[in-house]
C-alpha cells in the first residue's frame, strides 16, 4: 500500500515506484540494524528480488549496506521504504528518505558481465609475478568481482583458494576464522587439541602464525599447485585490521609456507590478494615479501564501446558509438555507473540521443551521485582537496598551492606537505613531474557539471587560466602536455551543453581562437631551437592522450560521435602552423 509523505504543505505518496533519495546513509543503516536480524533480513532480501548471496559482504551488517546500495543504483529504494513501513510501522521510515522527481523512470536490475580486467587477472595468475597484491580502486571499480574471477581461475587450475570479505564489524580473529573455515583447517589453528580457536589467553602466537602452522599440517594432505587467500575489505572496514594483515599477519603465513618444499622448488605458488582503498604501504617502504599494487582504472572510451557492443549487439555500429559516448560522458568511464546505465538504456529503449536529453540528470543523480558520495564518504577530509583538484588531469606544487589559496581550502601544510600527504595514500600518483589522478578525478569533475552549473564554467576558465601561467613558468616542463590542458579545458567549460545548435559556434570558437592562442602560447614557453622537435614532441602527446581526442570528437562533433572530423580538423590545423 502507498504511504505519505509529508513535504511543507503538500503530501505526496511514497510507492514502489517512487524515486526517493536517503537523508544520512549512516543513520539508515543502523536503523535497518537495530530493527531487522539475520533471518528477518535474509526474508526482506527474498520479498524484494534480491539475491542473499549476491550481495557481497558476509556479515550482516554489510550486507544490509550492499543492499541500499545495489537498490539506490537502481532506482529502487522506494520499494525497500515501502516494504519496511509495512513490516515496521512503529519506526518512522518515511523521515529517513525525501522524494527526488517521481516521474523519472526506474531502473531494471539484472546482471552485466561488465568486468573487462584481463590485464588484471593474468598479472596475479603469472608464476613469474610476486606473491602479493593490492587491488586499489574506489567503490563500483569491479574489485569484488575481479576477486571472485580470481577464485574461479586458480580452482580451475588447482590450486587451493579461500575468500572472504571483512566489513566494519569484523575483526582480525573474524577474518582468520573465516580463511579457516574455507580451508578446512579451523580445527588446525588451536595450540592444543580440544583448545578453544579463539582463546588467545592459552595460546599467545600471533594470528599469522598459528594460520601459517595450521596450513603447514594441513598441506602433505592436499595434492594442491599452490595457495591463493583472496580477502576483500570494504571501505568500512576497520583501520586495525588492514594494518595487522599488511604488517603482520600476511608476512607471519609467508614465512611459515616458505618453510615447506612446495613453496621452495615450485616457482611462486602463494598468492594474497587484498582488495580495498588506500592499503597500499607508503612509496620507498621496504615490505617483507614482493608486493605489487595495481590501480582498477575506469574504464577508456574503447573499453565501453566494446562492451556496449557485447551487451546490446542488435544495434548498429554509429547507435553504439553514440550511446558509449554518451555514457562515458555521464559516467566517466566508472565501471559501476556504467554498467547501470546500460541497464537504464536497454530497458527504456529509444535512440542514444534521446536517453541522453531525458534521462542524463536521472544518470547523474540515481546512478553516479550515489558513488560519488560513497567514494567521498571514504577519502573523509581529503575528499575536498581532491574534488576541487578534479577540474585539472595534471598538478604539480605550484598548481596545488594555487588550488589550495584560490579555494581557501581547510589545509595548514605547504604544497610539498599536501602532494605527500596524497601520494602516500595514492589518491594521486607521480607520473614524470606531474601528479595524476584517474581513479576520482572525473567522478568528481561531473559532480560539480551537476551540482555547480552556474559556475562550471567559470571554474574551468580558471583551470585553463592555470594551464596558461604553467606554460609562462620560465622553468617549464613538458610545455606540450599543458598546451593540451589548456584546450582540454577550454572544451570542459562546455561540458553541459548538448544543444546541437550550439556546436558549430563553439566549434569555431575552439579552431578560430583557442587553438591559435594554445600553440602560440606552446612555442614561447621556452626558447625554441628546433622547431621539428616541437612539433614532434606535440604530436606524440596527442596520439597518446585518448581522452583529449575523445573530448575534442564528442564536444565538436557535427550529430554522430564517430565522424572524427574535429580531430582530424585539429591534426590539419597544427602541421599547417608547423610547416
Amino acid at each position: 500500500m502507498p504511504f505519505s509523505l509529508g513535504n511543507g504543505w503538500e503530501e505526496q505518496l511514497i510507492t514502489e515506484g517512487s524515486r526517493v533519495k536517503l537523508v544520512n546513509l549512516s543513520s539508515f543503516h543502523e536503523l535497518l540494524k537495530q530493527s531487522f536480524n539475520g533471518t528477518e533480513f535474509h526474508t526482506l532480501c527474498a520479498e524484494l528480488d534480491v539475491d542473499y548471496e549476491d550481495l557481497l559482504a558476509n556479515e550482516r551488517a554489510g550486507k544490509m549496506r550492499e543492499l541500499i546500495f545495489y537498490l539506490s543504483r537502481r532506482g529502487r529504494l522506494a520499494a525497500l521504504i515501502v516494504r519496511l513501513q509495512e513490516l515496521r510501522p512503529a519506526v518512522d521510515w518515511l523521515a529517513m528518505i525525501e522524494i527526488v522527481d517521481v516521474r523519472q523512470p526506474t531502473a531494471v536490475h539484472t546482471k552485466i558481465p561488465f568486468t573487462n580486467r584481463e590485464n588484471e587477472l593474468q598479472l596475479i595468475q603469472t608464476l613469474l609475478g610476486p606473491a602479493y597484491f593490492i587491488l586499489d580502486a574506489p567503490a563500483g571499480f569491479g574489485k569484488t568481482a575481479l576477486l571472485k574471477q580470481l577464485y574461479a581461475h586458480f580452482t580451475e587450475n588447482d590450486w587451493l583458494c579461500a575468500y572472504t570479505a571483512v566489513d566494519e564489524h569484523s575483526t582480525l580473529p573474524d577474518l582468520v576464522k573465516a580463511l579457516a573455515d574455507e580451508l578446512n583447517i579451523t580445527h588446525l589453528l588451536a595450540k592444543k587439541p580440544g583448545t578453544e580457536f579463539l582463546s588467545q589467553s592459552r595460546d599467545t602466537r600471533p594470528w599469522g602464525m598459528r594460520f601459517g602452522v595450521a596450513l603447514q599440517k594441513h598441506w602433505d594432505d592436499l595434492e594442491k599447485q599452490g595457495l591463493v587467500l583472496l580477502i576483500d575489505l570494504d571501505q568500512h572496514a576497520p583501520t586495525a585490521i588492514a594494518k595487522g594483515l599488511i604488517d603482520e599477519f600476511i608476512p607471519q603465513v609467508y614465512s611459515c609456507l616458505r618453510a615447506l618444499k612446495t613453496f621452495t622448488r615450485k616457482q611462486n605458488r602463494f598468492r594474497i590478494v587484498l582488495a580495498g582503498r588506500a592499503l597500499a604501504p607508503p612509496p620507498k617502504t621496504i615490505v617483507p615479501i614482493p608486493l605489487r599494487i595495481i590501480e582498477m582504472h575506469p574504464f577508456s572510451y574503447a573499453t565501453l564501446r566494446d562492451a556496449t557492443r557485447q551487451f546490446l549487439p542488435q544495434l548498429a555500429e554509429d547507435a553504439i558509438d553514440q550511446l558509449a559516448a554518451h555514457i562515458f560522458h555521464l559516467t566517466g568511464g566508472h565501471p559501476g555507473s556504467a554498467s547501470a546505465a546500460l541497464e537504464i538504456f536497454q530497458q527504456q529503449g529509444g535512440t542514444p540521443d534521446f536517453f541522453m536529453q531525458f534521462l542524463g540528470e536521472s544518470i547523474w543523480r540515481d546512478v553516479v551521485r550515489p558513488f560519488v558520495e560513497e567514494i567521498q564518504e571514504d577519502l573523509g577530509h581529503r575528499s575536498e582537496i581532491l574534488t576541487e583538484l578534479g577540474l585539472l588531469r595534471y598538478s604539480n606544487y605550484t598548481v596545488l598551492d594555487q588550488i589550495v589559496r584560490a579555494r581557501r581550502l581547510n589545509y595548514a601544510g605547504t604544497a610539498h606537505e599536501l602532494a605527500d600527504d596524497l601520494t602516500i595514500n595514492y589518491l594521486l600518483n607521480r607520473n614524470g613531474r606531474f601528479l595524476t589522478d584517474d581513479l576520482t578525478r572525473r567522478l568528481f569533475a561531473i559532480q560539480k557539471q551537476w551540482q555547480h552549473k552556474t559556475t562550471y564554467t567559470q571554474l574551468c576558465l580558471e583551470a585553463q587560466s592555470i594551464c596558461a601561467n604553467e606554460l609562462r613558468e620560465e622553468s617549464i616542463q613538458s610545455p606540450e602536455i599543458w598546451t593540451i590542458e589548456y584546450l582540454f579545458q577550454f572544451l570542459q567549460q562546455h561540458a553541459i551543453v548538448q544543444d546541437p545548435a550550439r556546436r558549430p559556434e563553439i566549434r569555431e570558437e575552439f579552431f578560430q581562437h583557442q587553438v591559435p592562442a594554445a600553440l602560440k602560447l606552446f612555442m614561447e614557453a621556452r626558447s625554441v631551437k628546433h622547431r621539428l622537435e616541437e612539433y614532434q614532441a606535440l604530436n606524440q602527446q596527442i596520439d597518446a592522450d585518448w581522452e583529449f581526442r575523445f573530448a575534442v570528437n564528442y564536444y565538436l562533433r557535427d550529430h554522430q560521435y564517430a565522424d572524427n572530423n574535429a580531430y582530424t580538423r585539429l591534426q590539419r590545423q597544427i602541421n599547417h602552423y608547423f610547416a
